[in-house]
């Protein structure tokens, strides 16, 4: 009609223009996060197929599969009955992650974040960590001999009746931790003031250890780390 403007289909079509890139903007939000969600079930459902498999087949696939879950954002694994044996697991997240029955023994966690993990039943073994923070996880008998702990924050851990014995503890903060009714016979310590220590952080249980156990005096001793004592069971008289 005679009110014809070109500059209303102009007003139009960049109307039009807008509503295509907002909905392209959505439709690729979706994409990306239909992906990831297909991603993420995946590789969990790969982890579930090699649980309690006891080959080192099935400890790379669990590992790459975790690691691939931790490069899309998940921290929270369910890794029960898993064999990790010698496993790479250093610079994770794991926090709330449960590793129940698990094997881990000679498995490294070095700088990772074990908060308020579980490891009911695990086989610790020779465990590895340097740098870890393990607040509020959960080591209730389970077996730790032998393992090494430099530089850890292990506050509030549960040690209720777990096996320490030949186990090297170095510059690690036991804050508020249960030890009680530990096994620390033959613990390698960097400190000579170690039990000590354990009584100023409140460390439960540690009364009742210091009239079990004490640090050898004559037992200095040098290894890569430093110089150590050892702590051995008291002698009867």
């Amino acid at each position: 009609d005679q009110e014809f403007s070109f500059h209303d289909i102009l007003v139009e079509f960049h109307g039009l223009i807008f509503d295509l890139f907002f909905l392209g903007i959505i439709l690729a939000l979706y994409e990306s996060y239909r992906d990831k969600k297909d991603k993420t079930e995946r590789y969990q459902e790969e982890i579930d197929d090699f649980r309690k498999w006891q080959s080192d087949e099935a400890k790379y696939k669990i590992i790459g599969n975790v690691r691939r879950l931790y490069n899309l954002g998940t921290t929270e694994f369910i890794l029960n009955h898993c064999y990790l044996e010698n496993g790479d697991l250093t610079k994770f997240n794991f926090t709330n992650s449960s590793f129940a029955f698990a094997n881990l023994e000679s498995a490294c966690f070095s700088r990772s974040s074990l908060n308020n993990c579980n490891f009911w039943g695990a086989d610790c073994r020779k465990l590895f960590c340097v740098e870890t923070v393990a607040t509020n996880a959960n080591f209730e008998k389970v077996d730790l001999s032998n393992s090494t702990f430099t530089k850890c924050d292990l506050s509030s851990v549960n040690l209720r009746n777990a096996n320490l014995k030949n186990a090297k503890i170095c510059g690690t903060d036991f804050n508020n931790a249960d030890m009680s009714f530990a096994n620390l016979d033959e613990i390698k310590v960097y400190d000579e003031n170690w039990l000590e220590t354990l009584k100023l952080n409140n460390v439960k249980g540690i009364d009742q250890l210091s009239e079990e156990y004490e640090i050898r005096p004559e037992g200095l001793d040098r290894d890569e780390i430093g110089e150590f004592w050892t702590v051995t069971r008291k002698t009867s008289t």
